[in-house]
């Protein structure tokens, strides 16, 4: 097997071509077996034999007057892999608390990177208050394409803000400063390089509330860490992860925020294949998707973040999972 990928030029990225390596022509059998399928059955009440169908025609090349096409938004490696079907967040052995805080509390919840907001559907549908959540992304059109995908534009009350998340000026940003319990960060930090992430978290700790707040994410992580070009925009570089490189950045995010961070557990799941179905993750070739754990502040209780990372704030004390490599 070949370490390196070919990647694609910056024209055919402006062109949304599908000639690229992350384009799946068809919708993989396994991401509509499970949670997807069941959501957009259930909760958008989409017949079960117009499910596939539907899919691919909102998500799917070209643009049309009647719908966008998330392809034609941008050509992101989990729009052309079907990877925003996975639905991630429920995996995490937090969810169930997540679930309970948003719906027993006034916890409010926000998904940064959200894109066709998948995730936030998956939360309303499984009993979370839709108006205690917020979507943030770049791009707006996602929004739409999430309207049509899930078929709840007149009932959904989730807040979804555009907005650059290194725009300290941008007033929907600033007005949640201090206001959200829980921020989900999935597939995002490793879109950047080292100095990028450490703006991204540094911003994240003025979102929080400084008691019990949570950050959740997950990410693509290799056992050597270190720049890598970005699949998407070969004019930049991206910092892809392992154990003593994520726990350095946050490290530095703690010193020059006053935040005490504490790193444990890190663990590498298993191994991306650039030639297997997973391509919508070739940002780094024979990278590892990610796991941490942590330990609860709050209850003591020992956690496990699946393929993510969890940052739990007490006071001025912060915690974010790191730790040992698994194989």
């Amino acid at each position: 097997m070949s370490d390196t990928v070919t990647l694609p030029s910056a024209e055919k990225i402006a062109e949304r071509s599908t000639d690229v390596p992350w384009y799946e022509k068809t919708i993989p059998a396994e991401k509509l077996d499970g949670a997807a399928r069941e959501l957009l059955e259930n909760y958008s009440k989409i017949p079960p034999s117009e499910v596939e169908s539907h899919v691919y025609n909102i998500v799917r090349f070209p643009f049309t007057k009647e719908c966008n096409k998330a392809w034609s938004v941008f050509p992101f490696p989990c729009i052309g892999g079907f990877r925003f079907l996975d639905l991630a967040i429920a995996s995490s052995p937090y969810y169930p608390t997540l679930l309970s805080r948003l719906s027993t509390s006034d916890t409010k919840f926000l998904d940064l990177g959200c894109c066709v907001g998948q995730e936030l559907r998956k939360l309303v549908h499984d009993g979370a208050p839709s108006e205690k959540l917020y979507g943030c992304d770049l791009r707006s059109e996602f929004y739409d394409v999430g309207y049509d995908l899930f078929k709840d534009k007149d009932t959904l009350k989730t807040t979804f803000l555009t907005a650059d998340i290194f725009d300290e000026e941008n007033e929907d940003l600033k007005k949640l400063e201090g206001d959200i319990d829980v921020v989900y960060a999935g597939s995002f930090l490793h879109l950047f390089g080292w100095d990028d992430q450490v703006k991204i978290c540094k911003r994240l700790t003025k979102i929080l509330k400084k008691e019990g707040s949570v950050v959740m994410g997950r990410q693509v992580g290799e056992v050597t860490a270190g720049e890598r070009t970005h699949t998407v925009d070969t004019s930049r570089t991206l910092f892809v992860h392992n154990k003593e490189s994520f726990e350095r950045m946050w490290k530095e995010v703690g010193e020059s925020t006053g935040t005490k961070v504490c790193c444990h557990h890190y663990h590498l799941l298993h191994l991306l294949h650039p030639s297997g179905s997973r391509t919508d993750l070739r940002l780094c070739s024979g990278g590892w998707s990610v796991r941490w754990s942590i330990q609860d502040l709050l209850t003591g209780e020992r956690i496990k973040i699946r393929a993510g990372f969890c940052l739990q704030c007490s006071g001025s004390n912060s915690q974010i999972a790191s730790g040992h490599l698994v194989r």
